[in-house]
């Protein structure tokens, strides 16, 4: 006698809003990609990547995240759509940007950035 056989099927559903503009769009995030770099008014050197840097973003509702960059300074982050602040410090702390980057993140759009860090303590 053979055994029976049982089938099980399975059925993945997602409810998902889309843009009018991009119509695959089906969220309400964006995309930040950028690269932290080290550029000193004292050092004549080109500028160099930021590796293992703290990247901060934070929106006007003060939500706050930390991204961390990879060995050669770079970052890639899903922020969700509004006006974001963006800032950096070196590996160390030490040393930081003087001045917030501010990106509009839009849906389903990829927002390009350098953070530059020019200033250290003392």
């Amino acid at each position: 006698m053979r055994p029976p056989i049982i089938c099980m099927m399975l059925i993945a559903c997602t409810s998902a809003t889309t843009n009018d503009t991009n119509p695959s769009c089906t969220n309400s995030m964006g995309l930040v990609e950028g690269e932290v770099v080290l550029v000193f008014s004292w050092d004549d050197a080109d500028p160099s990547p930021a590796a293992y840097a703290t990247v901060q973003a934070t929106n006007d509702d003060e939500e706050r995240l930390t991204i961390a960059t990879d060995d050669q300074g770079q970052f890639s982050v899903s922020l969700p759509v509004g006006t974001w602040r963006m800032s950096a410090t070196n590996a160390q702390e030490d040393c930081f940007t003087a001045d917030d980057n501010i990106l509009t993140v839009d849906e389903c759009e990829v927002e390009q950035t350098t953070l530059q860090i020019t200033e250290c303590f003392g």
